[in-house]
């Protein structure tokens, strides 16, 4: 075993206390968060203007609660609300808030939320454009039919006429119904399938798949009964 003498350990302590007060010296500098010999820590870097902007996840919690209270307002704080939404779509980058925003319309009644919605079917964005016919749809009514009506017709995006039509029967409007007869002659499956669907919300009617059927019931006549398949019997009867 290794004995040190008295001057040997003095030497010792000596050389510790020397390299402990180097190290407090240089504020330990290969820390991340550098210590002083004061014994602060420094401060803290002020966040820029853009950090401290909200983001567009929070523009986006903000207009899903504002969209619950608004309808719930006056005319004239709907109108107001509008206005607002139509100021700050002029500015408004992201496409995910600009989306929230035109939803945020479907339970607003007002002039300014009528204009907006229409405008935002003509958007270059795919995405705006089925937001404005989901906000259609939920607002009803017989403006809601024709405006939809008009885009099932117009539209040439297949995801935006499978909303238009969507929306028809969400809208529960009877003006929607030959809009949607005309729909059950598109060669796409996809949009005769979506036809039926609305047809059967806005007219209580039932008869499946069955294009055929639809087509005559559209046109005025009488479609044969859909015969009840065993698993809707067993349905009903359980």
């Amino acid at each position: 075993m290794l004995r040190l003498s008295s001057a040997d350990c003095r030497h010792l302590v000596t050389l510790c206390s020397a390299l402990l007060l180097a190290a407090l010296a240089s504020g330990c500098v290969g820390n991340k968060f550098k210590y002083t010999t004061t014994g602060k820590w420094p401060p803290m870097r002020e966040k820029t203007p853009e950090e401290l902007m909200p983001t567009a996840e929070d523009r986006i919690d903000q207009m899903r609660a504002l969209a619950k209270q608004i309808p719930k307002g006056s005319a004239e704080e709907q109108e107001q609300f509008a206005r607002k939404i139509a100021a700050d779509l002029s500015t408004e980058q992201s496409p995910f808030v600009r989306r929230e925003m035109y939803l945020s319309l479907s339970g607003v009644q007002s002039l300014t939320a009528n204009s907006l919605l229409y405008a935002g079917l003509q958007d270059a964005d795919e995405v705006i454009r089925i937001a404005c016919c989901q906000a259609w749809g939920q607002r009803g009514g017989p403006d809601a039919a024709k405006v939809l009506a008009e885009t099932l017709s117009s539209e040439s995006n297949l995801d935006v006429r499978l909303a238009a039509a969507r929306a028809l029967g969400k809208a529960k409007d009877t003006g929607g119904v030959q809009s949607l007869g005309v729909a059950l002659e598109d060669p796409n499956p996809a949009v005769q399938r979506r036809a039926m669907e609305s047809l059967e919300q806005i007219t209580g009617e039932d008869f499946g798949n069955d294009v055929d059927a639809w087509r005559t019931f559209v046109q005025g006549g009488t479609p044969q009964p859909r015969q009840e398949s065993i698993v809707s019997r067993l349905k009903r009867m359980f």
